[in-house]
């Protein structure tokens, strides 16, 4: 039998549906959509803790395990050089282009001192910048693309993996990618497969936007990046650029924007570093300003 109790919600849904909605109404609805949204981000997004002592001491712990991936090495037997220009555009990397056969620069501007260097040692270089009509220098082994890297290929854009696929020649290491594309990057390396990434003997690249580490979207997909390059790679240079702000996330002491060097697990064997950086072999991107001190930048 049907109770009364039961008759009233009945009528109550059937109200709300046929009838033009009381202010009421619309609350009950908005709390109804409000609480299946929660629902469904709680569902689809990865647990993060939350912002009282504890949950920072949590997100503080979180964080250290992911930044400890970036704990540099040293390539056993081969020493580091810088190449590109003194400041800003200038890389520390592994003084080793042995089998390299092919460069990527992503991000030119009007700075393309690292692609010239490369080109100067042997190494055809592809670069890529949908932001500037040419780039600065001219030689035979550099060509220019006004296109901007992209997860995806398209009519004004070119992916990594495309890329890759097309320009590597070997089951080994034989590629080499520089890469500042102010954000982008996160994006790129988490679309290219492990199997394409492995091609690259070195990579060194700058990573923007680190203070929104904080924030669970950001996070995830950044520490998802972090790993990929991790199994592939080991950092063997950081150094901080001082353009912009140092941050405090969870009482951690960051740079916004890192510039870091990968070399291959395939290709170099690592032992632990003992350096602090900045190196002697660093300079400061903004040189009105002193570097960031890193120290030996373990967490």
């Amino acid at each position: 039998m049907t109770t009364l109790g039961e008759l009233g919600k009945k009528y109550d849904e059937w109200r709300r549906k046929a009838l033009p909605q009381s202010v009421n109404d619309a609350d009950w609805r908005h709390e109804e959509t409000r609480a299946r949204l929660i629902e469904i981000k709680d569902l689809l997004l990865p647990r993060f803790p939350q912002s009282s002592a504890s949950g920072t001491r949590a997100l503080q712990d979180e964080l250290r395990a992911t930044l400890r991936l970036l704990e540099p090495q040293k390539a056993i037997g081969v020493a580091k050089a810088r190449v590109g220009s003194a400041g800003d555009g200038g890389y520390v990397q592994l003084d080793d282009l042995t089998g390299v056969i092919h460069a990527f620069s992503f991000g030119v501007c009007d700075d393309d001192a690292w692609d010239l260097a490369m080109a100067q040692a042997g190494v055809p270089v592809e670069q890529f910048d949908h932001s500037v009509e040419n780039a600065p220098s001219s030689h035979p082994l550099l060509r220019f693309h006004r296109k901007m890297i992209a997860a995806q290929p398209g009519p004004d854009s070119e992916s990594l993996a495309a890329l890759v696929a097309e320009f590597s020649k070997s089951d080994t290491p034989d590629l080499f990618l520089k890469m500042d594309i102010e954000g982008w990057e996160w994006e790129v390396f988490d679309a290219t497969p492990d199997e394409l990434l492995v091609k690259h003997a070195q990579i060194v690249c700058e990573f923007h936007d680190l203070s929104q580490l904080a924030s669970p979207q950001f996070y995830f997909r950044a520490k998802r990046v972090l790993e990929k390059l991790h199994r592939l790679f080991a950092v063997t240079h950081v150094h901080a650029n001082n353009c912009v702000p140092y941050n405090l996330i969870a009482n951690i002491p960051l740079p916004d924007v890192l510039e870091i060097s990968f070399a291959s697990r395939a290709r170099y064997r690592f032992e632990p570093s003992q350096e602090t950086f900045p190196t002697p072999l660093d300079a400061p991107c903004s040189p009105d300003k002193p570097d960031y001190i890193l120290g030996a930048f373990r967490f």
